[in-house]
């Protein structure tokens, strides 16, 4: 049973029940031993995924898609959803919030002198879980679109 790690610890353990003979024939035979290390390399992967989605980098490409996506929404809402003024009035609402997404993402000037709160990761957070509360509808892309607002959210306020 060999696993190739990166990590300094699990790499140390690895080599250390590779010298000691006794230990060698214990990771062999024994299930805990491999449970352990297995544990350990799992462990690893997580921390490593939880690290890339958490990046500034993968929220700056999560936060341009959902923007897309809800502008989308508008368009779509504006030709396919009840002719009414309420969806009307929301599919603007998503167009003009998804560019101001975009602008937030991209952090233009005019957004750090009158929105200086939505450059922080906790204000954008807050910011895509207020764009999903208006953005729930009975379609199913609206839903869809929902989620990942709310995902996009709860990964900014993190």
């Amino acid at each position: 049973f060999s696993l190739q790690l990166d990590h300094p610890k699990a790499a140390r353990k690895m080599q250390d029940i590779q010298n000691e003979p006794e230990l060698a024939q214990r990771a062999t035979v024994s299930e805990p031993v491999k449970q352990m290390d297995m544990a350990t390399y799992l462990n690893i992967i997580l921390l490593k995924y939880a690290l890339y989605i958490t990046s500034p980098k993968f929220l700056l490409m999560s936060g341009f898609a959902v923007s897309v996506g809800i502008i989308t929404e508008g368009f779509l809402c504006f030709t396919l959803c009840e002719a009414n003024m309420r969806a009307y009035v929301l599919s603007f609402y998503y167009i003009v919030f998804g560019v101001l997404s975009m602008g937030i993402e991209l952090k233009f000037k005019l957004i750090d002198t009158y929105f200086p709160i939505l450059l922080t990761f906790s204000g954008r957070g807050f910011w895509y879980l207020y764009l999903a509360t208006i953005a729930f509808g009975s379609e199913w892309w609206s839903m869809f679109i929902a989620v990942l607002l709310i995902c996009n959210g709860m990964l900014n306020s993190y």
